[in-house]
């Protein structure tokens, strides 16, 4: 019952959106079918993502690329991974730099904000959003799409961080590091190079499905369950 109150009134706020929005990619986003809290995780695709920034003040700091990752039917379909470099004018790297190895140089080649952001909102179109600590990313995407659309993102969201965070208080195991590395280990999954977009969206992926098949291996709880 709770479920198809909260999806009545997740779509009424997309459709008020969209009747505000000009046309484009956000109104098209806003327009197409959005999976719902009482679908089976198994009928759901989701768009897994990683942001790189400037900093971590959504407020000040800008996004220097963003990184996908699509699952289907259970499984990683590579042929939609995706990485952007946003341009970013006059951006201060002095200390993100270090850590994921974008510099300005790299900065100068990449897409314009706007682009960056309508390619997103199709990728994520008739998907759930995944990332990996979603209250980071998410106040970035907000504040982007801000600027750009004049209204954040609505969307359905699942954070990997917080699945973990769930699993291991059940356990009794709260003081364990959630991190996306860490989450990894846990599950045995390889270790990858951090901090660049695309490859932390695809070690994402890979920890929300081993999350998954711990947590229901025959996908057949609804998507309220992660929500």
């Amino acid at each position: 019952m709770f479920d198809h109150i909260n999806d009545a009134l997740f779509t009424r706020k997309r459709n008020a959106l969209s009747k505000r929005c000009a046309k484009g990619a956000l109104k098209q986003f806003l327009e197409a079918p959005t999976p719902s809290l009482q679908n089976k995780l198994a009928e759901i695709e989701f768009l897994v993502a990683d942001l790189e920034m400037t900093g971590l003040d959504p407020k000040i700091d800008k996004i220097l690329s963003i990184g996908t990752s699509v699952i289907k039917a259970k499984e990683i379909d590579h042929s939609y991974a995706s990485h952007q470099l946003v341009f970013q004018d006059n951006a201060d790297l002095t200390e993100s730099a270090p850590i994921h190895r974008i510099f300005n140089q790299d900065v100068e080649q990449g897409v314009p904000l706007e682009q960056a952001l309508n390619e997103f909102l199709s990728q994520l179109s008739g998907r759930v959003l995944v990332l990996h600590h979603a209250p980071l990313d998410k106040s970035f995407l907000d504040a982007a799409l801000t600027q750009v659309h004049g209204t954040g993102l609505v969307c359905r969201t699942i954070d990997t961080m917080q699945i973990e965070r769930r699993r291991l208080k059940y356990q009794g195991k709260e003081a364990q590091k959630i991190n996306l590395t860490s989450c990894r280990q846990r599950y045995k999954l390889p270790d990858y190079t951090a901090h660049n977009a695309a490859i932390d969206a695809l070690a994402t992926a890979e920890l929300l499905l081993a999350q998954l098949s711990h947590i229901d291996p025959n996908n057949d709880l609804p998507l309220s369950y992660l929500s």
